[in-house]
């Protein structure tokens, strides 16, 4: 048990960072789509 717990630390957190800079990159590009569409 302890040894699937220790795998799956460093997935959770590679997850965790791809889904933060996901979720980044989707508000950029719909912040320039609005500021696009606004003028």
């Amino acid at each position: 048990m302890s040894s699937v717990m220790l795998l799956g630390f460093p997935v959770l957190g590679v997850f965790g960072v791809v889904y933060s800079v996901s979720n980044v990159c989707c508000l950029f590009a719909a912040k320039t789509l609005i500021f696009k569409a606004a003028y």
